[in-house]
């Protein structure tokens, strides 16, 4: 190979490779090296701080689409279950009212019954009171005869009576 810049044309190469000028130290290496590690260092922690940069805006970015798609799509998704549960809600709701007013109807029927029964106690009382009171007044009917015939007869006597010691005779009347 001839002609490589690297190589001289003879194949060997010279025995220094630099110039003197060009050589540097160990120690200037080591601080070289330092130094570059030190750049290679703040390179990496900018880098890894801007990824965590990114990272934090993707997982802000990230939660606010997932906040948003499950608004959008949540009320769309729990749309038929809603409704469902509205149905059968509405229909128990409805069985329970029915049942409550079937078991009110019962309550009432049996409380118009046993009134209709008082109704009928109390008419039924009613009439013996009526034909109590009517007999009761026919008896004082009777009495007030009774009376008043034997009130004429005594003040008939004592007339009578009268008469036949006085001589007196009583007005008529």
């Amino acid at each position: 190979m001839r002609g490589n810049k690297f190589m001289p044309p003879h194949g060997k190469l010279p025995r220094k490779p630099f110039p003197t000028e060009h050589r540097i130290s160990a120690e200037q290496w080591d601080h070289k090296m330092a130094a570059d590690c030190e750049m290679l260092s703040r390179e990496v922690a900018t880098a890894l701080e801007k990824i965590r940069d990114e990272s934090a805006g993707l997982i802000t970015w990230r939660r606010h689409a997932a906040a948003e798609a499950l608004q959008r799509d949540l009320p769309r998704r729990l749309a038929p279950q809603l409704e469902e549960l509205t149905r059968d809600l509405t229909a128990q709701l409805s069985q329970e009212a029915l049942a409550q007013g079937n078991a009110y109807a019962e309550q009432t029927g049996a409380a118009l019954q046993t009134l209709g029964s008082a109704c009928a106690q109390v008419e039924e009382l009613l009439k013996r009171l009526r034909e109590h009171a009517a007999a009761v007044e026919a008896r004082i009917a009777s009495f007030a005869a009774s009376a008043e015939r034997e009130a004429e007869e005594t003040a008939r006597r004592a007339r009578i009576k009268r008469l036949g010691a006085g001589g007196i005779p009583a007005r008529p009347g």
